[in-house]
């Protein structure tokens, strides 16, 4: 508020300067209100960028001076020095009448934006900086710059089976979409800690979901179990995570990918390594779609290799992120949802170098799943 008020003054000093510049230029030429035209320049200036109080004090500066032109080059030598003074003060009036609009809609603005912001909370709980032995960092962003919530999804809870976290995308934007999303963390929050393997906590989802969703609508998902050194990973249409590891990064290919909620899971955990000091970064496809003007896809895994080693946590998103708006130039066309999880244990071991996570299983290949995998039976 007082950072409002001193650009509320330091404007009104300024265009009452330059109204002031204006008269003693008028008064040196000698003439009255030659320079008539201009002095309505500040009242319409101020109405544009201060409050009605201070327009109307502008507007009494310009008033005056324009006065005392006239009377000092001599009132007589200018018939229309009337039809000036009233031009200045009818500029001054609609100025300030629209200053006032403008400071109602900015508060409702605001307003709108703090209700955005509890809502974001509501909808989209803040995941502990710990949890479980994991070190966790998020980072949402909302492609319309009137919403703080979209779509997109996250979610992490300590549960007897370990730290499960969800991040999912809505198909669509708009109302509905943040309804969807809204029913989607509170269905997973409820269910989490009491659905024995990842495939049945999936159908729980769907069922749950399907009653909102049309013919057409689906939710992609990225469901993850951590539990000790064991990474457990399933993916319902959902973009492949990367996982970085003693430096390195690396995609982890899902090896059979369920098709997403509302259009009929058909669930496959599998499982891999997850060491001390790895980390791993699931988002929704609004960074890896992400354009810059010639239509060249953002490359998080391009990013996540150049970032040093030893940082790790909230500043690689900070770092991937501001790599990010600079691709884009600062303007995102779809929402965007990351969480990036490490493991670290307060007593853990260096991470060391492991094997490449397993690549997808091509259309042609056989379908028999990988040792370490499974696919929980239909339910």
């Amino acid at each position: 508020m007082r950072s409002v008020i001193r650009n509320e003054r330091r404007t009104a000093v300024l265009l009452s300067a330059g109204t002031a510049v204006l008269a003693a230029v008028d008064l040196a030429l000698g003439q009255s209100l030659v320079l008539s035209g201009l002095y309505v320049v500040a009242p319409a200036l101020a109405g544009a960028l201060v409050g009605p109080g201070v327009v109307v004090l502008v507007t009494a500066w310009a008033a005056g001076l324009a006065l005392l032109v006239a009377v000092q080059t001599g009132i007589r030598e200018m018939p229309g020095q009337g039809s000036a003074g009233a031009a200045i003060v009818l500029v001054g009036l609609f100025s300030a009448l629209a200053a006032g609009r403008r400071l109602r809609r900015e508060r409702a603005y605001v307003q709108l934006s703090r209700v955005a912001e509890v809502a974001q909370a509501t909808i989209i709980r803040p995941i502990p900086d710990r949890l479980g032995g994991l070190g966790f960092a998020t980072v949402y962003r909302s492609a319309a710059d009137e919403a703080q919530v979209g779509g997109d999804a996250y979610a992490a809870l300590l549960t007897p089976y370990g730290v499960r976290l969800l991040v999912g995308d809505v198909k669509g934007k708009g109302l509905e979409a943040v309804a969807v999303a809204a029913d989607l963390l509170a269905t997973f929050r409820e269910s989490a800690a009491g659905e024995p393997t990842l495939g049945e906590l999936a159908r729980h989802l769907e069922t749950a979901l399907r009653p909102q969703l049309g013919p057409e609508d689906f939710v992609t998902v990225l469901l993850a179990q951590f539990r000790g050194d064991e990474l457990t990973l399933l993916s319902c249409g959902h973009p492949w995570p990367l996982l970085r590891r003693a430096g390195t990064v690396r995609e982890v290919g899902i090896a059979r990918s369920s098709r997403p909620l509302g259009l009929g899971v058909r669930p496959y955990e599998q499982t891999l390594r997850f060491a001390a000091g790895d980390e791993l970064l699931v988002f929704t496809d609004g960074l890896i779609e992400a354009r810059d003007r010639l239509g060249v896809y953002f490359d998080p895994a391009g990013v996540l290799a150049a970032t040093p080693a030893e940082e790790v946590g909230p500043p690689v998103l900070a770092r991937l992120t501001a790599a990010l708006d600079a691709h884009v130039t600062g303007r995102l066309s779809d929402d965007l949802a990351a969480v990036l999880v490490r493991h670290s244990p307060d007593d853990a071991p260096p991470a060391t170098p492991g094997p490449a996570a397993a690549p997808p299983t091509p259309a042609h290949a056989d379908p028999t799943p990988p040792a370490g995998n499974r696919e929980p039976s239909p339910t």
